[in-house]
């Protein structure tokens, strides 16, 4: 079954992931949701001087991605 060799490669590859590196599942049932979950978590780990923490909320990144 096509799925199971899917599941299959897909542990593998987590498997064989690196600490320094590692993988972030997103929910992604919709693709609204899933960008601005994927950029709300880049903005929260990438190191910046100015963050406005308002900015990186659900809402704000919402109307960015829907202009």
């Amino acid at each position: 079954m096509l799925w199971d060799e899917y599941t299959k490669y897909k542990e593998a590859i987590f498997e064989n992931t690196q600490e320094h590196a590692p993988w972030k599942i997103i929910k992604a049932n919709r693709k609204t949701n899933a960008r601005i979950n994927a950029i709300e978590y880049i903005l929260k780990k990438v190191p910046y001087e100015v963050k406005d923490k308002e900015t990186i909320r659900h809402k704000s990144l919402r109307s960015i991605i829907n202009e």
